[in-house]
């Protein structure tokens, strides 16, 4: 089980299996003591659709977060049909 938390209140039209790979991702990224946040359109339950808005916290400074995401993320292939 990770413990990296994904903060969200109410469901934020998130499934469980969505949560679950955004927690694994935020794994991958950046270890288990980091922190999602959900922000954006996701946070009014009552609309439909819309992109997943996400900041990710970490625990110490990074002195380069894109390049730090991207080595992350070599070889993950996210399934694009994350459908709410």
């Amino acid at each position: 089980e990770y413990s990296t938390k994904l903060q969200t209140s109410n469901s934020m039209r998130l499934t469980d299996s969505q949560t679950k790979i955004i927690r694994q991702l935020a794994y991958q990224v950046a270890g288990n003591q980091s922190r999602v946040r959900v922000f954006g359109s996701r946070l009014d339950d009552a609309a439909h659709g819309g992109d997943i808005d996400l900041m990710l916290e970490l625990q110490e400074p990074v002195d380069n977060p894109a390049l730090m995401f991207a080595d992350g993320c070599a070889g993950i292939t996210c399934d694009a049909r994350m459908q709410s």
